[in-house]
């Protein structure tokens, strides 16, 4: 069925006002954070709550029509698609319900943004386990599908790992609810049972595997306080840099702890006197974040650190720097993520490195690396910011030397910020491992309709 043909079919579903095949806004949906070029959607459509979600997911395997799941867009090569349908999220981002007196948990629709669900918990007294790592834009439901990995998790875990339950709604147009709230009598309030955890086939699949259209999850009590330091280190002491991230996490010190380096600085207007930094926030009572910042300073000097004091760490944790990069710099109107989503601590260096000197080949200079980091695992992110046109073709080059470099050493694993899914994510999977991913896919979305191209076995096959 053609796309003339499906659009008022879609129109009966969610309202004539909620679906467009418009140019403006085919443009508008054709980007996202990715140097990638531009993927005109054949239509948008935006549900209203899960029931229109399930309709218009039996309608689109029925009709063998791709659907691409789209929240806050802020994910690189995933929220734009040039065949099918663009499922727009943002209408269902209603808070459904805080249980703070019992349970400690929420649930949310998934197109609701983080920064909407952070503010009604602080006046409550309560976070979230974290902070996306593409700001507070980032939907919850994406965030699902995405891992969840950001502020906090060195204290929390990923966000992932605080979900207690989801609603999502398969290909097919059933609706399943994870976790106890799979059982008839229970809310969403705890995600293991007695059964397989259904939750995991879903969290980090990229909207491969279904529609997240609710997500629960574990909410904390707000710290009394919050302290933030920064620690610097030369090129020549990486080691000195990774002993001080060791014992920092073996004294359980941080809620949040990243590595950057010098070009975080420049994008917050900070002349840094070291190019590595060690940035991380602490909490607890006054006395004990007092207590933490000193053990710190005291591993910063047993490591050859320096104490570079609290304003980096905080403007990192709370500012929109990242963003705010490509703004200061006239001429420049993109940027990527490129990111090794796990990776071993010692893997750091080489990843850094590896890194720097591609982009310095192309001429690459406006660029950062941070990564969040939890007892020993990482997720380097670095950001490299562009001109387009005129830079598109070796930001591309870049990227795929880039991955091929990190991703052939080892404990270094990719994440979703990959020039070719096939390549550095299914290809490189052991057998036993490829097949029943396989398998469950297969059996899923057996038309492979669900954001194709992050796993292509179907469509791959034809």
């Amino acid at each position: 069925m053609n796309i003339k043909e499906l659009k008022p079919l879609l129109e009966q579903i969610v309202g004539a006002k909620n679906v467009s095949d418009d140019p403006i806004s085919l443009v508008v949906y054709s980007r996202d954070y990715s140097s990638l070029p531009p993927q005109k959607a054949q239509i948008i459509v935006l549900p209203g709550c899960t029931e229109e979600v399930a309709e218009i997911m039996r309608l689109a395997t029925r009709t063998d029509t791709p659907v691409n799941v789209r929240g806050g867009a802020t994910t690189a090569a995933l929220s734009t698609s040039k065949e099918g349908i663009i499922l727009d999220l943002n209408r269902m981002n209603k808070i459904i319900r805080i249980d703070e007196d019992a349970c400690l948990y929420l649930t949310a629709q998934g197109g609701t943004s983080v920064y909407q669900i952070s503010k009604e918990l602080d006046k409550r007294g309560f976070i979230l386990s974290g902070r996306p790592m593409f700001g507070p834009v980032a939907s919850i439901g994406a965030w699902v599908n995405t891992v969840g990995i950001g502020g906090n998790c060195a204290r929390y875990g990923y966000f992932s790992e605080n979900v207690t339950g989801i609603e999502v709604v398969l290909p097919s147009g059933e609706i399943v609810r994870t976790g106890v709230n799979g059982l008839h009598n229970c809310e969403p309030y705890c995600r293991y049972t007695h059964t397989s955890d259904l939750t995991g086939i879903f969290v980090g699949s990229r909207g491969s595997m279904g529609v997240v259209t609710e997500v629960s999850c574990r909410i904390h009590p707000k710290p009394e306080s919050c302290g933030f330091i920064t620690l610097g280190y030369n090129h020549d002491n990486f080691d000195g840099l990774l002993k001080a991230v060791n014992l920092i996490f073996r004294a359980d010190i941080p809620d949040t702890i990243d590595i950057n380096d010098d070009g975080v600085g420049k994008i917050i207007g900070i002349d840094l006197p070291l190019p590595h930094m060690i940035s991380m926030t602490v909490s607890g009572h006054p006395d004990e974040v007092a207590r933490k910042i000193k053990l710190c300073q005291k591993i910063s000097a047993e490591t050859g650190g320096l104490d570079l004091g609290p304003d980096v760490a905080s403007l990192i944790y709370y500012g929109g720097a990242l963003t705010a990069y490509i703004y200061k710099k006239e001429g420049f109107g993109h940027l990527v993520f490129i990111d090794s989503y796990w990776h071993s601590l010692d893997a750091y260096p080489f990843l850094y490195k590896s890194f720097k000197e591609i982009l310095a080949k192309y001429g690459l200079h406006e660029n950062c690396i941070f990564g969040w980091f939890m007892k020993g695992v990482g997720c380097s992110f670095p950001v490299v910011a562009y001109k387009e046109p005129e830079q598109r073709e070796a930001m591309n080059q870049a990227w795929t030397e880039i991955c091929d470099a990190w991703f052939s050493v080892p404990n270094s694993a990719p994440g979703m910020s990959v020039t070719s899914t096939t390549k550095y994510n299914l290809d490189p999977l052991k057998p036993t491992h490829h097949a029943l991913l396989r398998s469950i896919k297969d059996t899923i979305d057996p038309n492979n309709i669900m954001n194709p191209k992050v796993i292509p076995y179907v469509r791959r096959n034809k």
